[in-house]
């Protein structure tokens, strides 16, 4: 079973157990070939990672997840966009990087939106705080987010709109061309894991 590296990436990063983010970016950034094999049977062959991608049909290769997250968005001064830098390094340092991030300057200052993992979310609220004394203003959203990994989804409207009628109470849906990210609340993870898996792979 060959699935490309920069795929297993992704992958890995969006919630798969099966190989270290860091450890598959490397493998990615330096074309570092790696066969992935049941810890239960270390004879058995697996799944190897290669460093091409083909790109010339819209393909889903897999649908992975993240359980006990929360989405972060408010509104901060327009000067402190230092601290969005602070929280998306100090993510990194834990190990995490979020799926979901954006920010955006408006009259009312600047609006951002991330998610983070409810254990850290204390943390991340005390960081876009900084050291104000004004009180920020942020909403917190429990969720599990869900990742749809693959390439040509811009291409797509069919995927997408398929995508959206098994998720019709999406809290977020983001669209790349090689990722489909959902956010949905704690309670519809597995029930919309499961009905994306079995239209879009199985």
């Amino acid at each position: 079973h060959l699935i490309p590296a920069c795929l297993r990436l992704r992958m890995a990063w969006a919630g798969a157990s099966v190989l270290h983010p860091r450890g598959a970016h490397l493998a990615a950034k330096f074309g570092i070939p790696l066969e992935i094999r049941s810890s239960f049977n270390l004879q058995r062959k697996g799944t190897l990672v290669s460093g091409k991608e083909v790109m010339e049909q819209v393909v889903v290769n897999a649908v992975t997840h993240k359980l006990n997250m929360a989405i972060l968005r408010g509104t901060l001064p327009r000067d402190a966009v230092a601290r969005l830098d602070d929280l998306r390094s100090w993510l990194w340092q834990q190990g995490e990087s979020s799926q979901i991030q954006f920010q955006i300057e408006t009259n009312n200052g600047l609006e951002f939106c991330c998610s983070v993992q409810q254990s850290l979310l204390e943390e991340a609220r005390r960081r876009l705080q900084g050291n104000s004394n004004a009180q920020i203003s942020m909403e917190t959203i429990n969720c599990g987010i869900i990742s749809i990994i693959g390439s040509g989804f811009w291409q797509s409207p069919e995927t997408l709109d398929s995508v959206r009628k098994m998720a019709p109470d999406a809290i977020f849906f983001d669209v790349k061309n090689v990722c489909l990210t959902l956010a949905v609340t704690p309670e519809n993870v597995e029930r919309v894991v499961k009905s994306l898996h079995s239209s879009l792979i199985s």
